[in-house]
């Protein structure tokens, strides 16, 4: 940003927003200059990145001082802590065990110093998808890739080991105008259609419905992303729906507990209906979410999970 980061924070603040910086606090390249200046604080990996050695104080005090420097400097909101890569040699024989220790330890200062700060976690592809590394998170992100059949099937792998309000899903959308015709009609008088990534970048985009986006990521801490500015009106007011569900239903999506009930599938699989039922702890009042994928059935049963069967339910749509 040239150095106007700090005004552009102010701009988005402006628009009653917080502003959050994407960080990966644990790779350095061989250019930093800190690596120059310090190379006895790295730990080489192996494959061209160095991290920090946390087990050193003086280490420990220029990550925790930097990430409060930016938190500060910022007044950030939202803080992504990216992993991208393996560590892969821990030269104490431990099987990172220190590192970790100091690692979670720098995590759960810096959220007690901003007791408001979110501070999202990176699952790195599974690395890093476990409920310890979670408790010193606010929520993980769950996977780069946002195409919302892929990102149903990868939620509910992690159902299995996680719970699943504390994830992070993303309706990621744009508009490409009336660019791709649909079958039967011209170019000029075909609808303007919405894009997705097919995986994790734009390069392979699929179109999509903004129901069936904001639908999907609506069983997690729900995101939107993309340029949204580029949207046509009506889809502005499918996700505005789907955005003031999420704030009303929040607390309960967060610490629902999720009952799976449909099986889970490979992530290529694109038949069948996918259902999840979120339950609050007492078991007075669920959410169900269902979703036809590739099925030519238009109807689907589903049998809910801990109900009381001396009780009548109310089901609202």
């Amino acid at each position: 940003f040239r150095g106007k980061m700090a005004e552009f924070a102010e701009e988005v603040r402006a628009e009653d927003m917080g502003f959050g910086l994407w960080m990966e606090p644990e790779r350095f390249g061989p250019q930093a200059p800190v690596v120059k200046e310090h190379p006895e604080w790295f730990i080489y990996n192996g494959s061209g990145f160095f991290y920090p050695d946390l087990e050193k104080a003086e280490v420990y005090d220029y990550m925790f001082n930097e990430i409060s420097r930016l938190v500060d400097t910022y007044k950030l909101a939202w803080i992504k802590i990216d992993f991208n890569f393996e560590l892969a040699i821990d030269p104490t024989d431990k099987e990172f065990y220190s590192y970790y220790k100091s690692w979670y330890n720098l995590l759960d200062a810096i959220r007690s110093k901003y007791p408001d700060l979110f501070v999202e976690g990176c699952a790195s592809g599974g690395m890093r998808l476990d409920i310890n590394t979670l408790k010193h998170n606010d929520a993980h992100f769950l996977s780069d890739t946002v195409n919302p059949i892929d990102t149903l099937r990868i939620y509910q792998g992690a159902m299995l080991r996680l719970p699943g309000g504390r994830l992070e899903k993303w309706a990621v959308l744009r508009s490409a105008g009336n660019g791709i015709p649909n079958y039967g009609t011209s170019v000029n008088t075909s609808p303007a259609s919405l894009v997705t990534p097919g995986g994790a970048t734009w390069e392979s985009s699929v179109t999509v419905d903004a129901d069936f986006s904001a639908a999907v990521a609506l069983t997690c801490i729900f995101g939107v992303s993309g340029d949204l500015s580029s949207l046509p009106q009506k889809d502005l007011d499918c996700l505005s729906r789907y955005i003031s569900f999420f704030k009303e239903w929040r607390e309960f999506i967060i610490s629902s507990v999720c009952h799976m009930l449909t099986p889970v599938r490979p992530k290529e699989d694109r038949s069948g209906w996918v259902a999840f039922q979120l339950q609050d702890m007492q078991k007075t009042a669920s959410l169900l979410f269902a979703y036809r994928l590739n099925d030519v059935e238009d109807r689907k049963k589903f049998r809910l999970r801990q109900l009381e069967p001396e009780c009548t339910y109310e089901i609202r749509f």
